[in-house]
């Protein structure tokens, strides 16, 4: 599975992350809803160019997005899912964060393939992990304002002539 997801192809071509972040709460939207999850979002109003494979990075952040809704499976409210978009010191920055539990201490050292589910994986976030390296960008973990967990993904800034 490791060699198989790291050998994809990846088709850099100019994108609005702004427009795939968008494209995947779209699609989780009836899960967000059904889950009574506030979605907050932030810089998502002005584009963020950069070089990336839509199909890729679509499924990376539905990935992060739906990881952020399973967090706040059983929580008390507020339930909130944070999707924000902006410049930082890496380049354009995609961060998810949410008001559940949190990231436990050491489980990230675990990638590529960890969860803290009972029934999970890791495939997801090693999906997100393999996608980020294949666009030359950086995956960091921290906490969210929220409370909970946030993951903070950034991306080279598309190169103009």
């Amino acid at each position: 599975m490791r060699s198989l997801l790291r050998n994809v192809h990846t088709e850099a071509r100019p994108l609005d992350l702004v427009t795939v972040a968008e494209s995947a709460l779209l699609y989780l939207r009836p899960r967000l809803e059904a889950g009574g999850v506030e979605v907050l979002r932030e810089g998502l109003e002005q584009p963020a160019w950069i070089a990336g494979d839509a199909d890729q990075l679509q499924v990376a952040v539905s990935n992060l997005v739906r990881n952020a809704l399973e967090a706040l499976r059983g929580s008390a409210d507020p339930r909130r899912v944070a999707v924000a978009i902006g410049r930082g010191p890496q380049g354009v920055e995609l961060r998810i964060g949410d008001s559940g539990a949190g990231i436990p201490e050491g489980v990230i050292a675990g990638l590529p393939l960890i969860t803290t589910k009972p029934d999970g994986s890791g495939i997801g976030l090693f999906v997100v992990r393999t996608t980020v390296d294949n666009h030359g960008g950086v995956l960091q973990f921290g906490t969210s304002p929220l409370g909970g967990a946030e993951v903070r993904l950034a991306f080279p800034p598309l190169q103009t002539p």
